[in-house]
């Protein structure tokens, strides 16, 4: 979608290069540049590994393979971080939450997904992904890695 919009405005600005020429070939360098960068997500899930990468024209160009995880690595895969159930850790928590209240938003609009490693360490893949192509991913990588 964005692509789309992108190339509206490089076209609706070189209609308008005769009034600001200096202007408009900037603008049209900015969005070109935008053009290239900006791309979604792709995982690509194999029976050995899951690849994470993005679809941008600059990937293609620098022929990037994205990130890769070895399946054998995952214990789980998950969507939101695991709370722990003790009662004392919650009871820091809502005190620092009343001590230092968030005065800022987060506009971070990334959608993560959480793997559990066999070693104890949590990674976190961050993805612009809808909801139910992530729950899709974590049926696979869960039955995968059982």
């Amino acid at each position: 979608m964005f692509r789309i919009i992108i190339v509206a405005g490089i076209f609706y600005l070189s209609l308008h290069y005769v009034e600001n020429p200096n202007l408009i070939i900037v603008l049209c360098i900015i969005l070109g540049l935008l053009l290239i960068v900006i791309g979604d997500d792709q995982i690509e899930i194999y029976p050995e590994r899951i690849i994470h990468k993005t679809n941008s024209i600059a990937s293609f160009i620098l022929k990037s393979k994205g990130n890769s995880y070895d399946i054998t690595n995952i214990k789980n895969a998950h969507l939101e971080i695991k709370v722990p159930n003790n009662p004392l850790d919650v009871g820091v928590v809502l005190v620092i939450l009343v001590m230092f209240p968030r005065r800022t938003h987060d506009y971070n609009k990334t959608k993560p997904i959480y793997f559990e490693l066999k070693d104890g360490k949590t990674l976190k893949l961050d993805t612009n992904l809808e909801d139910k192509k992530r729950k899709e991913i974590l049926d696979i990588v869960n039955k995968l890695v059982r």
